[in-house]
């Protein structure tokens, strides 16, 4: 069964591939926050905290490991033991525009899901983006029924 992140890694390569747009934009657009929220627009950039919002000098997964691999150690995950983990994963970029295509997505989506079954509050990882009212961009795809 697909997921939030599933739909995600869809509605970006979508953007990419379909509409052309130009991929750092995109990943750049999707990693950036509402207005006056503390929530990156898709799931997968989402910060590592117990309800992915940011808060604590938590990042998301591009911040912790640019923090560790620059030793400004700036941001860090929630979890002392998945700051480590992320911090020494090779696959993820130092910034948002490094990101490629799906194989990093897949990389994010792993770490989300992961933070999900192991870390995150229920009602967090219960919560549809689109319910969320952090994933509803006004398009077809977050008009789908994203949910977990």
């Amino acid at each position: 069964m697909l997921d939030k992140y599933d739909h995600a890694i869809t509605k970006i390569m979508a953007r990419i591939h379909l509409m052309r747009e130009e991929t750092g934009r995109v990943m750049n657009d999707e990693w950036s926050c509402h207005p006056y929220e503390d929530f990156p627009k898709s799931p997968l950039f989402q910060y590592m905290t117990d309800d992915g919002g940011a808060g604590n000098r938590c990042g998301c997964l591009t911040q912790i490991r640019s923090s560790h691999e620059f030793s400004c150690n700036e941001y860090k995950a929630q979890w002392p033991e998945l700051t480590a983990k992320i911090a020494e994963d090779e696959r993820i970029p130092y910034y948002t525009s490094k990101i490629d295509g799906a194989e990093d997505l897949f990389v994010f989506a792993e770490y989300q899901r992961l933070a999900d079954k192991n870390y995150r509050k229920k009602e967090a990882v219960q919560c549809s983006f689109k319910d969320a009212k952090i994933y509803d961009t006004g398009d077809s795809f977050a008009e789908s029924g994203i949910s977990n």
